[in-house]
């Protein structure tokens, strides 16, 4: 593992289990995005991937429309707010997946917290471990909870050339957490 991985580990270790599940709030950018979700596949039996798990706020929302998904997250921390099996301890560019396991990968406001040089290949690897549609939203702006939490503070013409570069992928981006910021998203999703 890459050194900053067990930084990072132990930063977000650290995060967890101060504030608990009141960090990580859910966005109306983040259920604007999952609102473009197709119904099809919103199904039972589709295989999700929650890239992140953090708060377990997409986690428990995916609950509520019958899906049961796999999380992997950087902390350990947080696998208490998961059902046994299906929470992984790793960071999302090594994940222990064979390829195409899951017919979609969901990562909303994480991506940006992963090193600049990492951002490439965990996209990567997300899209190694998914058959269907990767679901990934990225902030622009430095976080407002801690200011060493998004490693790769990029502006939305860097992450738009990064996402086009994986190919297949709906994506998002924030500019910042103002009141009425911004999302633009892929052509083709209203």
């Amino acid at each position: 593992m890459p050194d900053w991985v067990a930084s990072e580990r132990a930063k977000y270790n650290r995060i967890w289990s101060e504030k608990g599940g009141a960090y990580g709030a859910s966005s109306p950018e983040e259920i604007f995005l999952m609102s473009r979700i197709p119904p099809a596949e919103l199904d039972d039996l589709s295989r999700w991937l929650i890239v992140g798990g953090g708060s377990g706020k997409g986690f428990r929302r995916l609950q509520a429309m019958g899906i049961n998904p796999c999380v992997v997250d950087i902390s350990d921390a947080v696998a208490c707010r998961y059902p046994a099996g299906a929470f992984t301890c790793t960071p999302a560019h090594s994940m222990p997946y064979e390829d195409d396991s899951f017919d979609n990968v969901l990562c909303i406001d994480v991506i940006e917290h992963v090193p600049p040089d990492f951002v490439v290949p965990s996209l990567m690897e997300m899209k190694r471990v998914c058959s269907g549609m990767m679901w990934v939203q990225a902030r622009c702006a430095p976080s407002v909870f801690e200011p060493d939490l998004h490693l790769t503070v990029r502006n939305h013409t860097w992450w738009c050339q990064t996402f086009e570069s994986i190919g297949e992928c709906v994506w998002t981006y924030r500019d910042n957490l103002d009141e009425g910021a911004g999302i633009r998203c892929r052509e083709g999703i209203q």
